[in-house]
């Protein structure tokens, strides 16, 4: 989504959507994000930045981005809002988070809106089934946030798949109030802590990631899983990813 520039320097005075992912890490205590840190965050909103170039991504992100909300709207039978003006939300019980949506979509009974989350990505390992909310943690994390500055409880995200073919895929995600907990806990601590201070946050502060290795990512549907088998698992997946930058 193009936001404005009044949105632009409005991010200043909040964490949004594209923040969040960042202030947390993992075991290694690396950003989730792979393309910025807290401190890149902290940054962002303590100092006076001129505009930045546009990368390659962002740009090809903004050229597929209405295509993939209009997948969207044919996947799930309805019209989205896309309309600026009305994508713009500042949680009015944690007001330090605020949000610019890409689209979403309105029910005439009563239902809540549903968020659509429109992305582009070559890191195909990353996402499992579609239709399931196996997504990359950094999205899970986003549309989470999300929801937290909107009140509501459903997301989906479209994205385009590209890397030795393209492909157009949908997933869903449910609000969690575990992860919502963890990141108005974590997202007021950075705030209160660092930016109030202008304090730069330590690189390898750890964020909340065993909150989400203790959820398990299929709606209504829990299992007992052996660690070991998780162990073996992760092995598996790593030679796997291995073998494929070797390739």
């Amino acid at each position: 989504m193009a936001i404005t520039e009044t949105q632009r320097k409005e991010r200043k005075r909040f964490l949004g959507s594209s923040d969040i992912a960042a202030l947390f890490t993992d075991e290694e205590g690396k950003s989730l994000d792979p393309f910025k840190t807290a401190v890149d965050v902290w940054a962002s909103k303590v100092f006076e930045f001129e505009g930045r170039d546009e990368t390659a991504p962002m740009s090809r992100g903004r050229r597929y981005e209405a295509a993939l909300i209009e997948f969207a709207e044919r996947e799930l039978g309805r019209f989205a809002v896309t309309n600026p003006d009305k994508l713009r939300f500042v949680c009015e019980e944690h007001p330090v988070f605020a949000c610019n949506l890409d689209a979403y979509i309105t029910f005439d009974d009563g239902r809540d809106p549903e968020i659509i989350e429109a992305k582009t990505t070559g890191l195909t390992h990353e996402w499992g089934e579609p239709g399931t909310d196996d997504v990359p943690l950094r999205v899970i994390l986003q549309v989470h946030q999300q929801m937290l500055c909107t009140g509501w409880k459903r997301a989906h995200v479209a994205v385009l798949l590209g890397k030795w073919g393209l492909a157009e895929e949908m997933y869903v995600v449910e609000r969690n109030e575990k992860i919502i907990e963890a990141i108005v806990r974590r997202g007021e601590q950075f705030w209160n802590d660092y930016v109030l201070t202008k304090t730069p946050p330590p690189e390898t502060e750890p964020g909340d990631i065993q909150v989400f290795k203790r959820i398990r990512r299929v709606p209504a549907k829990y299992a007992e899983i052996d660690p070991a088998l998780v162990t073996v698992w992760e092995e598996a997946r790593k030679a796997r990813l291995e073998a494929e930058k070797r390739e």
